[in-house]
């Protein structure tokens, strides 16, 4: 007669490792939830500061006022400029008229301690877009994220006097008037004298030609968008600074949502670091000059393109109603350079 096998149940080991298991899946999910939480109340507290800082300035905002941008700054304060992930700082943008309108940088890149800081001013970003404050001109990368968001309404001067200092943004970037500014009132003359322009000097031969082919280039109907997007960064540039414009490789950066640079974004030496990786959308993003995704253009260059452009648009936008070139016509005849 044989005998009745015992039950068999869990052994402690078993046991033990089945929790350990739980509890370690369990810490995982609550640190991502928890990291997840705190740059969504980080991105909204940047959203809350910069409503605090608008409806400073708003309230500042009287004839009396209307005078340095460094008093209008001193009477804002600083306290809303503070943040553990981001940099955020004033900037004053000139505008139509004369005066400046204050503007708040925020800027955040990614280092050895990680990318939360990008990633807190990212969400700042997108709430922000939402709501119809955000205007061109932000860059918005893996590792780095700067945008400057309006103060003012619809680009209204706040003071008339320059800031002593360059103004410069969080990321320490000069700060470029938005492509969207709004013409506004006349405002008091500012009492500090502009530096005198140089005129950029005559570019070397084989340069010129290049460029009169690339004016060439933006007038064809396939190459529309990009000239409209290359003449708004000509115009919102400061003067005697480099600009981007289409590299080689450009097409690739419609497809990696590649921002337009100057130099690259990363921070090491793209060619060592990732030598033989362009064509990667993460390597495009960051070493954006360095993959020929853009390329930057000397304000020499810069002047050449504009004056052959201009030359070989006018006959045409002059030549009678252009329906095919209404967009690239009506900004010179609102400026009256062109007959209408």
């Amino acid at each position: 007669m044989k005998k009745a096998s015992a039950a068999r149940g869990f052994t402690m080991i078993e046991i033990l490792l089945v929790v350990a298991v739980i509890a370690i899946l369990g810490t995982i999910a609550l640190t991502v939830g928890y990291q997840s939480y705190v740059r969504r109340a980080q991105a909204s507290d940047i959203v809350l500061k910069y409503d605090a800082i608008r409806s400073g300035v708003g309230a500042d905002l009287s004839p009396a006022a209307a005078g340095s941008c460094d008093e209008l700054t001193k009477r804002v304060g600083t306290a809303n400029l503070k943040s553990e992930y981001v940099r955020m700082a004033y900037g004053f943008e000139a505008v139509a008229g004369g005066g400046y309108r204050p503007v708040l940088t925020v800027c955040a890149k990614a280092d050895a301690n990680g990318d939360t800081g990008v990633k807190v001013a990212r969400g700042a970003y997108d709430t922000l877009e939402k709501t119809g404050r955000m205007e061109k001109g932000a860059v918005l990368t893996e590792t780095l994220v700067s945008f400057a968001v309006p103060l003012t309404d619809g680009g209204r001067a706040a003071c008339a006097v320059a800031p002593a200092k360059a103004v410069t943004t969080a990321c320490g970037d000069p700060v470029v008037a938005s492509a969207s500014t709004a013409p506004v009132a006349a405002q008091p003359p500012a009492v500090t004298t502009p530096p005198a322009v140089t005129a950029p000097p005559a570019l070397p031969p084989e340069e010129a030609k290049a460029v009169t082919a690339m004016a060439a280039d933006l007038l064809k109907p396939e190459n529309r968008a990009a000239t409209i997007a290359l003449m708004e960064a000509i115009a919102k540039a400061p003067a005697g600074q480099p600009i981007s414009v289409p590299g080689p490789n450009a097409g690739r950066a419609q497809v990696c949502n590649t921002p337009s640079a100057t130099k690259d974004s990363f921070i090491g030496d793209c060619s060592k670091d990732f030598g033989g990786m362009c064509g990667n959308c993460f390597v495009d993003n960051v070493c954006e000059v360095t993959c020929g995704v853009f390329a930057p253009m000397s304000p020499a260059q810069r002047e050449a393109l504009q004056r052959s452009y201009r030359d070989s648009l006018r006959p045409l936008c002059e030549g009678g109603p252009q329906m095919a070139l209404l967009d690239l016509c009506a900004p010179f005849w609102a400026s009256g350079e062109f007959r209408k």
